[in-house]
Formats: C-alpha cells, sequence, structure tokens
C-alpha cells in the first residue's frame, strides 16, 4: 500500500487502519509498505485515501489476564500483570477487542488464593460474595478402628457375629457440609486409610492412591520396594 511515509514502522511491527490491523513485512520504498492483512482476529475491511494509521511497536510475547470481569460500558480493567509493563497509549487486545490504554495505575485491591479442599462445582461470579468458616464443624480420629462399621446400619453388623452384608468403606464417615471429618483409620481386616484419600489393603498389598489430589508432577508411576511380599509393586 502506498503511505505518506514509512517512518515509525518497522517490520514485524503493527499498523492499525481503522478497526484492521496489519503486519508489516517489508518497505518496497520510503512511501510504500507491504503488509499482512486481518492480523490478530480482525477482519479485511476497505479503506480510503487519507485514512489515519496508526504505527504499533512489534507485538510483546508476553501475556497477561484479567482478574475481574469487564462489561462493555467499563473504562477501567483490572490486570494480573504477570511481567508484562503496561504503559499509556499502549494497545492490547482482549479477545477480538483492542483497547488504547490512558493511563496505567497500580492495583491497591490486591489478590488472595483460596484453595478449596474439594473442587467447586457452582461457578462463582466476579464480585461475589462468601463467608468463612460459616456454620463449620470438624471431627478428627486419630488410629481409629472401624470394626465392621459400613454395612448400613446398627442391625447389619450384627455384633458380636458376623455382619449380615457387607461392609462398605464410603460408609464409614458421613460428611455433611460444610462439616468436614479428617481419619486415620483400620478396619476389621485390617485394611489403613488416610480419609478418602490413600489406602492399603493389607491381606493383598494393594494400595490406592487418588492421584488428583497430590502433586506428582513428573511422575508416570510411583513404585514401592516392597507391598505385602510383591517386589516393586506399582501406584499408578
Amino acid at each position: 500500500m502506498q503511505v505518506s511515509s514509512v517512518t515509525g514502522m518497522t517490520i514485524n511491527g503493527f499498523i492499525a487502519i481503522g478497526n484492521e490491523l496489519f503486519k508489516v513485512v517489508s518497505f518496497p520504498s520510503a512511501t510504500s509498505v507491504q503488509a499482512s492483512r486481518a492480523e490478530e482476529g480482525t477482519a479485511a475491511e476497505g479503506h480510503s485515501t487519507n485514512d489515519a494509521i496508526t504505527i504499533l511497536n512489534a507485538k510483546i510475547a508476553s501475556q497477561d489476564e484479567l482478574i475481574e470481569d469487564v462489561v462493555a460500558a467499563d473504562v477501567s480493567i483490572r490486570v494480573k500483570q504477570a511481567s508484562v509493563g503496561l504503559d499509556a497509549n499502549d494497545y492490547i487486545l482482549i479477545g477480538s477487542e483492542f483497547m488504547k490504554l490512558v493511563a496505567v495505575a497500580p492495583d491497591t485491591k490486591g489478590i488472595t488464593t483460596l484453595q478449596f479442599a474439594d473442587e467447586k462445582v457452582i461457578e462463582a461470579g466476579d464480585g461475589q460474595d462468601f463467608k468463612i468458616r460459616f456454620q463449620y464443624s470438624q471431627v478428627r480420629l486419630t488410629a481409629h478402628d472401624f470394626l465392621d462399621v459400613g454395612t448400613g446400619s446398627k442391625a447389619n453388623t450384627n455384633w458380636p457375629g458376623l455382619p449380615n452384608s457387607p461392609n462398605v468403606p464410603s460408609y464409614e464417615i458421613d460428611e455433611d457440609r460444610p462439616g468436614r471429618v479428617y481419619y486415620v483409620s483400620t478396619d476389621q481386616d485390617g485394611n489403613f486409610s488416610v480419609g478418602k484419600y490413600f489406602r492399603v489393603e493389607q491381606a493383598t498389598g494393594k494400595a490406592t492412591l487418588d492421584a488428583s489430589a497430590f502433586d506428582l508432577s513428573g511422575l508416570s508411576s510411583l513404585r514401592l520396594g516392597s507391598i505385602g511380599a510383591q517386589l516393586g509393586a506399582a501406584i499408578n
């Protein structure tokens, strides 16, 4: 395309005309520029002689992210600023929308990261209130013996006789949220449990580990020396 001057433009830099973004490829002459069109999700559109050209620098490889919802009427945004320097008159792209920064100021609100014990299945919107330890109850059991617990009822347990129905380990603990039960236990067969995340069957040496609840990054398997006389038994 023919331009009045290529001063300020750089190879791989960007220029904007209207709502279309171009990426500079080369300068055939001092008054012409070759560029690729419809960059960064913009659409190609017609342009006229004397249309204004906004010269932009090359794209910064580092990316930032929003930490607060933005609606169409907002004129300010909050960003994480993860090693990305933002200055007035910079252009940023969020989704398919380009924005020109008027001013940049430090965020005085701060950020707190909460880690939940269990996955939150219901989404929470920006600005939603929450209560901390609201009606919270906690029970802790250490080295507790679940002897024939988990048959479903006292009658089914049939103590001191044999249970009338098989023991179900998931019935050993009954949590009513937001209450929590933390426990280390054995059952009538000597099976060892640390909550619901780790369990060892003593008769077979089988170990069950909830990998999603542990940081095992970089490991494809965890190999133990000896469990129940089975050398090299692996926990996948």
